[in-house]
């Protein structure tokens, strides 16, 4: 068939308003709104097929009452200029403009989207200020090559078009219309975002001009704007990051507010794509080049994404002083920094992320699942405590994940909630109140909300029942008292009742709560009875000595592999300055009575809970069935070929007792017995890690897992 008869053949259906009913494949579309309470981690991948999915359906929407407006005639205003889309429709019922590019055979492929988007603009310059959803496009051809696939992603997920992409059955004689979404994406493994993912500074006033006009409230108002300011700016400059208003309690601000301001950092990314293996050096000259002689780590110090909006800002600022830009931070940076001198009062996203924090908020699924305690109707996305939980999904700022606990996990909890009581207890037993103490109690119920709702999400009818209900008095110093209330109610509940059978992460997280004070640094600095303190650290010291005295000499008999014996060798000569000589048994209470007690301390949350974790059992927690049916597959399966295609041995889906689903590989080194996949169009690797079985890899088929979803080890045939 020519290009002129598939043209005369689509104008047909068109005219007589068939075209809707030739077109296959919609059930992808229905499977993702049947798939509405899966909760995707934050890949580009997987906001790009929801894109994909949401711009189809916009356009579909539109299609049945079109009328063909002109067919190859020139739309220019200029008539020496020759722009001519092969068919121009409108829906005068939907008010959609919908523009039509053929293509037969890949040859001229590479321009359908070009002419496609010049027509568009051709239209705006006819029509200024038509919205994106106003001006549909159709792509039709008989293939889809690689740059057509990368050129549709392009304008639909960057440029944010609303784009419809339709393949002929037959290339000869076609009777129908299948829906083709480009698969123009390469799987970099992203489950969850690393710490400096976000990079972000600050900018305020610290100093306020002479005779400054504005007062107070004005001031407060001048910030808001310009939080407004720099999150419109990200937006049309095609950058991904948020902006976080606090009120400075310290008082170097003298202006009393500060803007922080982060960005999605796609070198980070990169980082963390090599560091899973999903990308390999020397395939690609350009990611090599950023990886050779810190040249990302050059090039993300410039922090180009927010330069813009940031000199915008300032010139709003400066209305009032001298506006100050300070430092580069990762997200834990953030936190830490401002736990004790900010109050935070609004955050703003934008880009991608904003798009993902207003998904989820918008999901059912994600309200019911984190916030069935707390009146979430009452709650819009960007208040501090939604938004702020928001980011901490999104680079997973929590203590423990997949049901189960560790003795990191539990070190790392143990000092947030003996913190959150520690401070609340301080404050509610004093008359007069500071500005720093809503800062304080605000970033340590920050602190605590992801655990608590992890637990919520993932703990069974019995355990979850027990689960004190969660109070949050959002930076209230007033309210102090019930936030020490619940965090000891909380502590006795994680002793009593979560951690009741697990002597030794007991044991530590005890260990941990009761001596917070000498572990975190604010409280050591704020403490004014330096005898309790000094009692406090001589029997943690104590503690911590026996506890390495003990676990030392396991290492060498822990069943895991020799490479992460050495891995957590070199950690401890790196935490403690000093090696460990595992073939003479003997010389180790010698060594760790050797190591400085600020060292110790230290080890506490770090060095230490990684030895025990070597051959401590996980705490395997009683979970609710993991929910399985409302899952993206067709997405994970593009995955899974993705990895393939790039030359990963052995690409999993990999599926938690929460639940979670990812894209990772197996280590071939260790894991020889895998088994084997002949054909990935037809199964998978799957990588279990439910509680009572530990890491597990199955094959399972994808007509399988559609049907039945990811079933728990060792229950059918599936198993090889």
């Amino acid at each position: 068939m020519k290009e002129k008869d598939l043209q005369k053949w689509i104008a047909s259906m068109i005219e007589d308003g068939t075209l809707d009913e030739h077109i296959r494949g919609r059930e992808v579309i229905r499977a993702q709104d049947d798939a509405e309470g899966f909760i995707s981690t934050f890949p580009i991948d997987s906001r790009l097929r929801k894109r994909l999915l949401e711009s189809a359906t916009v356009v579909l929407e539109a299609l049945p009452g079109l009328t063909i407006v002109q067919e190859e005639r020139n739309i220019s205003l200029d008539p020496t200029q020759r722009l001519i889309p092969d068919i121009v429709t409108a829906n005068v019922e939907s008010g959609h403009i919908v523009l039509f590019e053929l293509k037969k055979g890949t040859q001229t492929g590479r321009e359908a989207v070009t002419e496609l988007l010049a027509y568009d603009h051709e239209l705006r310059n006819a029509l200024p200020f038509l919205c994106n959803e106003h001006a549909l496009l159709v792509v039709i051809a008989t293939e889809f090559s690689t740059l057509l696939d990368h050129a549709v992603a392009n304008a639909v997920l960057w440029q944010e078009r609303s784009v419809l992409c339709l393949k002929t059955n037959d290339i000869d004689k076609p009777t129908h219309l299948e829906i083709h979404l480009p698969g123009a994406w390469w799987a970099m493994g992203q489950k969850g975002l690393r710490d400096d993912a976000f990079l972000s500074t600050t900018l305020s006033v610290d100093r306020l001009k002479e005779n400054c006009e504005y007062d107070e409230e004005q001031i407060h108002m001048l910030y808001h704007e310009a939080a407004e300011l720099i999150s419109l700016r990200g937006t049309r400059n095609g950058s991904h990051g948020f902006v976080l208003l606090l009120k400075e309690t310290w008082g170097f601000a003298e202006s009393g507010w500060v803007l922080c301001i982060g960005y999605l950092n796609p070198f980070a990314l990169l980082r963390q794509a090599r560091e899973r293996d999903m990308v390999k050096d020397g395939s690609h000259r350009l990611l090599d080049f950023l990886a050779a002689d810190d040249n990302d780590m050059f090039l993300e110090d410039q922090m180009v994404p927010i330069t813009g909006a940031i000199r915008d800002a300032k010139r709003l600022l400066a209305r009032i002083g001298t506006p100050t830009v300070e430092g580069t931070a990762t997200w834990s940076s953030v936190r830490a920094e401002w736990r004790a001198r900010g109050i935070l009062e609004r955050v703003e996203q934008w880009g991608l992320l904003g798009d993902y924090a207003v998904d989820l908020w918008l999901n059912d699924a994600f309200r019911k699942v984190y916030f069935p305690s707390i009146d979430a109707k009452s709650l819009p996305w960007n208040t501090p405590t939604v938004g702020m939980l928001i980011l901490d999904q999104i680079v997973e700022h929590r203590s423990f994940k997949g049901g189960v606990l560790s003795i990191e996990a539990v070190a790392g909890m143990a000092l947030k909630l003996g913190f959150h009581y520690a401070i609340a207890a301080n404050i509610a037993g004093r008359e007069s109140k500071v500005p720093s103490d809503s800062a304080l109690l605000q970033w340590s119920e920050f602190d605590v909300l992801p655990d608590f709702l992890e637990f919520v999400q993932v703990l069974d009818a019995t355990l979850r029942k027990s689960l004190p209900p969660i109070v949050l008095i959002g930076g209230d110093p007033g309210k102090a008292a019930r936030a020490k209330q619940w965090a000891s109610e909380m502590i006795k509940w994680m002793s009593e009742k979560l951690l009741a059978e697990n002597e030794t992460h007991r044991f530590y997280f005890g260990m941990g709560v009761e001596a917070v004070y000498v572990l975190d640094t604010h409280l050591t600095e704020s403490t004014s009875d330096e005898k309790a303190l000094e009692r406090m650290r001589e029997l943690l010291v104590n503690r911590l000595r026996q506890v390495l005295s003990g676990a030392l000499p396991l290492i060498d008999r822990a069943y895991v592999s020799d490479s992460d014996k050495q891995a957590i060798l070199r950690l401890f000569e790196s935490a403690f300055d000093r090696p460990i000589d595992l073939v003479k048994p003997d010389s180790i209470p010698e060594l760790v009575a050797a190591i400085p007690d600020t060292k110790l301390i230290q080890g506490y949350r770090t060095v230490i809970p990684r030895i025990l974790d070597l051959f401590v059992p996980l705490v395997q927690l009683d979970l609710d069935p993991p929910l399985v049916k409302d899952v993206d597959w067709d997405w994970l399966r593009d995955q899974i070929l993705a990895a393939y295609a790039r030359g990963v041995k052995y690409p999993v889906l990999s599926v938690d007792g929460t639940g979670e689903y990812g894209i990772g590989q197996a280590n071939p080194d260790e894991t020889p017995w895998a088994p084997q996949i002949d054909d990935p169009n037809e199964h998978v690797l799957v990588h279990h890690f439910f509680p009572g079985t530990g890491d597990v890899l199955i094959r399972m088929s994808w007509s399988e897992i559609r049907q039945n979803g990811i079933q728990y080890p060792g229950v059918d045939s599936s198993t090889t």
